[in-house]
C-alpha cells in the first residue's frame, strides 16, 4: 500500500515539474499502451489439504481503448502475471479406508495468471495533461500452478496403529483453474504532448468461481498513445 501511495506522488511530482505542450483533446479518440506490472499477492496455493500464501509476483500489461469523450473512456486489458512462488514446509496427513498416514513434506509451487478485461474508466474533470482517473472492470482469468514436493513419513493400518512403516516420495503436480474476475483501481495519465504519456495504476483484482481464491494488489507503470 506504501508502494501504491509512492507512486501516485511520484506521478503528481511529474505532472507539476514538466512542462506541457498546451491541452489535450482527448474525445473520440483512439488509445493504446503498455507497460510493466509489480503484483503484491494475496493469492492461496493448496496441496495436500494445507494452504500457504505466494510470494508477490512480476506481470506484463497490454492494452487498447477509446475515450468516449473527454472523461470516459472503455479500454480492453490483457496481462500476464508470473512468478507467484511459495516455499513451505508443512505436516500432512489423512485416514483412509483401512490405512492411515502422516509426512512432514517440503512444497514448491509455481504459479502464473493470464487474464483479459473490459473496463470503464472515469477521468476527473480537471484541466491540464496530469489526469487521475477511477477504473473497474469484469473479465476472464486463467490460472496454473506447478508443484514439487518431497515427503517422509510413515502409515499404519487403523486396527494396528503400534505398528508404523516409514517411507519417503517425491510427486510433481499441476493444476489449472479459470473464471470470472473483477478489478477495481485508482490511477493518473500524464501527457507530453497530443500523442504520448505516461500511466501509472494501482488496482484491486479478485475471482470467482473456481478462482475465489485469485486475490492481488496490482502496480502498472506503462506508456501510453493517442491517435
Amino acid at each position: 500500500m506504501k508502494t501504491s501511495v509512492l507512486v501516485i506522488i511520484s506521478l503528481v511530482g511529474i505532472a507539476i515539474a514538466l512542462p506541457v505542450s498546451g491541452q489535450v483533446e482527448f474525445a473520440e479518440r483512439f488509445y493504446v499502451g503498455g507497460g510493466l506490472i509489480y503484483s503484491i499477492s494475496d493469492i492461496e496455493l493448496s496441496a495436500e489439504g494445507e494452504t500457504a500464501e505466494t510470494d508477490n509476483g512480476f506481470g506484463l500489461g497490454v492494452k487498447g481503448g477509446y475515450f468516449l469523450n473527454d472523461f470516459l473512456a472503455l479500454e480492453g486489458l490483457l496481462r500476464y502475471h508470473f512468478n507467484y512462488s511459495v516455499d513451505e514446509e508443512v505436516q500432512i496427513s489423512a485416514v483412509e479406508e483401512n490405512y492411515a498416514w502422516a509426512a512432514d513434506a517440503k512444497i514448491d509451487g509455481d504459479g502464473a495468471v493470464l487474464d483479459f478485461s473490459v473496463n470503464a474508466k472515469g477521468y476527473l474533470p480537471l484541466k491540464g495533461n496530469f489526469r487521475p482517473y477511477g477504473v473497474a472492470g469484469l473479465g476472464y482469468a486463467f490460472g496454473k500452478v506447478d508443484y514439487d514436493a518431497d515427503t517422509a513419513g510413515y502409515w499404519w493400518y487403523l486396527n494396528n496403529p503400534s505398528n508404523r512403516f516409514s517411507y519417503e516420495e517425491d510427486w510433481s503436480d499441476t493444476e489449472s483453474e479459470s473464471d470470472f474476475f473483477a478489478r477495481l483501481g485508482i490511477g493518473g495519465d500524464f501527457f507530453f504532448d497530443r500523442t504520448f504519456g505516461l500511466e501509472g495504476e494501482f488496482s484491486y483484482n479478485f475471482g470467482f468461481g473456481d478462482l475465489d481464491k485469485l486475490k492481488f494488489y496490482d502496480l502498472y507503470l506503462g506508456t501510453i498513445f493517442l491517435f
